[in-house]
């Protein structure tokens, strides 16, 4: 709240958003699925801005209660239009520790009403979902460079 209030006053003006955000970055990959949707419903009663503020910080976090979060609210459409492309969009790069669940999960978000709806969330979910399956599975070494392989397992075997 008041990261998105100091931008709304005076948007040109650092002051100190850039530690909060810093602050933030660290705390949201902490939260659990229930603690995110407890924040979401505070949150989304707030302003457009503040709520968009914590859907990105949320995207961004990359955890998978945040992936899980955004799908949520996407199927849900609880977020829409270019608000749900962008953060479907961003799911698969920041997402920090893709797992088969996680996978399956992108994979059931893809056959949900809302984004077999729209051409443009249904493009966006299949490149986020080929992206995440290029970083993880492409090269076995940056992959291992950016993901742990202990929580990965075997997620770029043939079997999945």
């Amino acid at each position: 709240r008041t990261v998105a209030k100091d931008l709304k006053e005076t948007p040109d003006s650092e002051k100190d958003n850039l530690e909060r955000l810093a602050i933030i970055g660290r705390v949201l990959p902490m939260f659990s699925l229930d603690e995110l949707k407890s924040l979401w419903q505070e949150v989304k009663t707030l302003d457009y801005p503040t709520m968009t503020l914590f859907v990105d910080c949320v995207v961004q976090s990359g955890s998978n209660p945040a992936v899980m979060l955004i799908k949520e609210l996407v199927e849900t459409e609880q977020i829409t239009g270019a608000k749900a492309t962008w953060a479907l969009a961003a799911l698969g790069y920041f997402a920090k520790t893709p797992t088969r669940q996680l996978l399956h999960e992108f994979i059931n978000l893809l056959k949900s009403r809302p984004v077999q709806a729209s051409t443009e969330m249904k493009q966006t979910t299949l490149a986020a979902i080929a992206d995440l399956l290029n970083s993880v599975c492409g090269s076995r070494f940056l992959a291992a460079k950016k993901y742990p392989v202990s929580v990965i397992g075997d997620f770029c075997d043939h079997k999945g």
